[in-house]
């Protein structure tokens, strides 16, 4: 609240980019406590969207995301979840689901997903809802979003990690479910089209689903034979 008295908060989004020497973890911690901080809102939505925080974000979120830059991770995840929550809230009060400029984070969705095999469950859990808000925001979108090959390269990505989870004991069943089921969704959703331009990724999510039913629990098990017909 302090910053955005001072006017101190277009200079800290600015440097939420990836050329400026100042774009680093302190900084996005920042950005986090600017976005986050209300209602009633430190910083409005217009002020959001002008800035281009959702634009930023992602570019920061695809970069920390591609070379394994973990301490951006939570916070920048928790950005995206923090404007999707306030388009929601915007919708919700019959504003347009543009009022942050969030829309760019439906492209994002792949990474979304992919970010639920996170071994850290804050981050997984995170970028779950982060899917979830999505899902409820743009719902046929993002389901056609998550059938491109990108989009079921994170599902292949969080199977994987499921399955190394649950053989060593330490399965989260509820982040596994709530995930499966977006993946069934999505599925549901899809045209014959879209999933004729992803056979390569269908055929490995398949594998990749088939093993982790092998050891998964009964629930799990059951969504994965519902993800695994509704794929084929």
């Amino acid at each position: 609240v302090v910053c955005a008295r001072l006017t101190l908060a277009p200079r800290f989004f600015a440097f939420l980019s990836l050329e400026h020497t100042n774009n680093n973890v302190h900084n996005v911690r920042l950005c986090r406590a600017l976005v986050a901080s209300g209602p009633p809102w430190a910083i409005d939505n217009n002020s959001l969207r002008d800035h281009a925080v959702a634009e930023k974000v992602v570019a920061v979120l695809a970069y920390a995301f591609e070379n394994s830059v973990e301490p951006f991770m939570e916070p920048v995840l928790d950005i995206c979840r923090v404007l999707l929550r306030r388009t929601k809230e915007a919708v919700r009060n019959g504003e347009s689901d543009e009022v942050v400029g969030a829309a760019v984070l439906l492209d994002t969705a792949p990474i979304f997903v992919e970010a639920t095999a996170a071994p850290e469950l804050s981050i997984a859990w995170m970028a779950n809802e982060c899917v979830s808000l999505l899902k409820e925001i743009h719902p046929r979108e993002t389901c056609m979003v998550l059938m491109t090959p990108q989009g079921l390269g994170g599902f292949i990505t969080a199977a994987e990690a499921f399955e190394e989870d649950t053989r060593a004991g330490n399965a989260d069943t509820k982040l596994h479910l709530a995930v499966l089921e977006t993946l069934v969704n999505s599925c549901q959703a899809a045209t014959t089209s879209s999933r004729s331009q992803a056979g390569e990724e269908i055929d490995a999510l398949l594998e990749a689903l088939g093993r982790l039913q092998g050891c998964a629990g009964r629930d799990v098990a059951a969504l994965v034979s519902k993800a695994i017909t509704s794929l084929k």
